[in-house]
């Protein structure tokens, strides 16, 4: 029943952001999605860093995959640095971004090769819970889905004689977005389970 409440809720919420977003867009102009370094983005860079503390949040209290949300709480935050690459370009040089990035992900690969006969069995028992569905759904989104469907080969395709070229970065930035959000309810998902068996 618990569970039947918080998926209404993130679904009542989910229906007010987008309501908001689409409010924002309408008054502000659609061109604003596209804007580097433009509010999207940045919402965008605080989904990914609410997943990352979540994440980090579920390693330090969980028993049972405590190794495994270790290495996965690093994969947003260097996602974060790749969504605020205006910023370190603005404040050190462009493509700054890369190193702290880079850093993040050396870290992260360290701990998986430390870990990584005990990462195995706790990735397998994972991928069996309901956390790993919205994870692996949000990643999907984000990384394959958002950017195979932003292309403008394929967007040519599908929209043909009607195709502009920002429609395709629009429609990457909106998939992105619903790809972020759910990968923030994945996260939080992994937190409230470590914390009800903590």
């Amino acid at each position: 029943m618990k569970t039947l409440v918080r998926f209404i809720l993130y679904l009542i919420g989910f229906s007010f952001l987008t309501c908001a977003v689409t409010l924002f867009l309408y008054w502000h102009g659609y061109g604003i999605i596209l804007k580097e370094n433009g509010p999207i983005e940045w919402i965008e860079a605080l989904w990914l860093l609410l997943s990352s503390l979540f994440l980090f949040l579920a390693a330090r209290k969980s028993v049972q995959y405590s190794r495994l949300y270790a290495v996965l709480w690093l994969l947003p935050l260097a996602a974060a640095t790749r969504e605020l690459d205006a910023v370190f370009d603005e404040i050190l040089f462009h493509g700054a971004w890369a190193i702290p990035a880079w850093f993040i992900l050396l870290v992260c690969l360290y701990r998986t090769f430390k870990s990584r006969s005990i990462l195995k069995s706790e990735i397998l028992e994972f991928a069996q819970t309901q956390q790993a569905v919205f994870l692996g759904l949000g990643f999907f989104i984000v990384a394959v889905f958002a950017q195979t469907f932003g292309q403008q080969a394929v967007m040519r395709a599908v929209f043909q004689e009607y195709y502009m070229r920002s429609i395709g970065g629009f429609i990457e930035e909106i998939i992105e977005f619903l790809g972020y959000v759910i990968l923030v309810i994945g996260s939080f998902e992994c937190y409230l389970r470590c914390h009800r068996l903590g």
